[in-house]
């Protein structure tokens, strides 16, 4: 069967409006698989064709229009069970498309396309026509559709999912302009104040040090109208993101106004009665939502929906001295959206923004993305914090080279900046090595040691080492390459 059997009322008229809609274009044309294509066949293109498919089991699709018009007088058979009158009338006019527009390719045909047509306007149809609000004109069923609530967004896609695209259009427009009035509500409100926006200190303190500059009032201002100016749904192509992004926008919202005396949001749900509220902003107003907890919970569920943009914008409305500013940089870097979780740690306090930095470098270790830890590193300058990175390197190298993963080991520790950790790291891979008996790549590794006295002892062990099974040769050569004299003098009594 070159073409899909649908299961469903709903999915079969969906693909005859479909066939209908390609049938009319002059830029596309149906195939056999009864799927657009951009171009016809040539003649001997369609001749090869029609051989490979003499093939069992073997169907390529073909644009010959005869061909076209058989198979959709098969789909309209297989499909009796749904096929409504209209959908006859659909599929009818399909073929006549196909006979009228193609005459060059029907010529002489024109009895065999009749039969076709005889044969779809022999099917009985199952189901009588009626109209659906599918079948009006389409700016009639705009009209229709403007005027369903933002709730009733996700109710009617479950009614007709071919109604998608028209509802998230409608959507786009309604929600721009109800989340950008309510915006200048809010900022008419602030502008209204005579003396300087209250501000209760304790209620701030307990709920949220987010908002910057949160007892400026023009600050305020600014800040909303930013949130205003920057709103932009066009891009959307699904109800849900567009939910995503409405909740996010109300997330921001919060945060700007977190510091707002308990009177002012009392006085701000009054005034609102009667107004239509965006989608999702029903409650925004109440108490128990304008907290932390309720805003960071929020920002997590952006984060899980992967709206790291989104996130990366709420973030650059919370103070640069709040803790959650350290653990959304984390929390990115964690599922590795790098370039947001560096945009967010260059906003936290100078006196957090190093620590930052390397807490980010040791994830990124931790995840095997030590390339990555090393360009965040450039950001930190302060030495103990630099070593503590090396150290972790160092770690996960010595790890690797206990897995036997040695070239990705020494890879790692060709990255480590300080000298001194950097000799341990060969010394680690090296004695992993020399512990399975890779006695010539272990001394190889030992000779990069930089520090004479740590090369010694490295050096010494492999000398034993060779020794004991019996390479007396090598294990002078490498004796004898031993820095330290002492150590050498030590090693060569003992293998000799």
């Amino acid at each position: 069967m070159p073409y899909q059997i649908y299961e469903s009322r709903e999915s079969f008229y969906s693909k005859v409006r479909e066939l209908t809609e390609i049938s009319k274009s002059n830029n596309i044309f149906l195939n056999t698989k009864l799927e657009k294509t951009s171009r016809r066949d040539p003649k001997l293109l369609r001749w090869l064709k029609w051989l490979v498919s003499l093939l069992p089991n073997v169907h390529l699709a073909q644009t010959s229009p005869l061909k076209v018009a058989q198979e959709v007088a098969k789909f309209a058979e297989k499909h009796q069970k749904f096929l409504g009158k209209k959908d006859q009338l659909d599929l009818i006019e399909v073929v006549e498309v196909l006979k009228t527009r193609c005459h060059s390719f029907a010529r002489g045909k024109e009895k065999k396309f009749d039969n076709v047509l005889h044969k779809i306007q022999t099917l009985v149809p199952a189901i009588e026509y009626s109209h659906t609000l599918c079948d009006l004109p389409q700016e009639i069923f705009e009209g229709v559709l403007s005027y369903i609530g933002s709730n009733d967004y996700e109710n009617c896609m479950k009614v007709n999912t071919g109604w998608n695209q028209t509802i998230v259009k409608i959507a786009q427009r309604k929600e721009v302009s109800l989340v950008s009035h309510f915006i200048r509500f809010a900022m008419a409100h602030c502008g209204s104040q005579a003396t300087p926006f209250l501000f209760e200190e304790k209620f701030y303190l307990r709920n949220f040090l987010a908002f910057k500059a949160s007892a400026q009032p023009e600050k305020r201002l600014t800040y909303l109208k930013n949130i205003k100016n920057t709103l932009d749904f066009s891009k959307l192509t699904t109800i849900a993101q567009l939910k995503g992004h409405i909740y996010s926008e109300k997330i921001k919202f919060l945060i700007a106004v977190c510091s707002f005396y308990r009177r002012d949001l009392e006085v701000l749900n009054e005034q609102a009665k009667g107004m239509e509220f965006p989608w999702l902003f029903h409650d925004i107003f109440k108490p128990e939502i304008n907290n932390q907890s309720y805003m960071l919970n929020g920002i997590a569920k952006l984060m899980e929906q992967g709206l790291y943009d989104k996130v990366a914008e709420i973030a650059d409305l919370i103070d640069e001295n709040h803790d959650s500013l350290i653990d959304l940089t984390l929390e990115l870097a964690l599922r590795k959206q790098l370039p947001q979780a560096i945009k967010i740690a260059n906003r936290i306090h100078r006196d957090k923004r190093e620590e930052t930095f390397k807490s980010i470098c040791i994830l990124l270790i931790i995840n095997d993305q030590c390339g990555a830890a090393i360009k965040v590193a450039k950001k930190v300058k302060r030495k103990d914090l630099l070593e503590s990175i090396c150290e972790h390197l160092l770690r996960f190298s010595s790890k690797l080279a206990e897995d036997k993963q040695f070239d990705k080991a020494l890879a790692i520790a060709n990255l480590i900046f300080d000298e001194r950790i950097k000799d341990d790291a060969f010394s680690s891979i090296s004695a992993s090595l020399a512990r399975l008996q890779h006695l010539e790549e272990a001394t190889r590794i030992a000779n990069m040691i930089s520090h004479g006295y740590n090369k010694s002892f490295a050096l010494s062990d492999i000398s034993r080492l060779l020794a004991k099974t019996h390479q007396l040769d090598k294990a002078l050569v490498v004796a004898n390459a031993i820095p330290s004299k002492d150590v050498k003098s030590k090693v060569l009594v003992e293998i000799s």
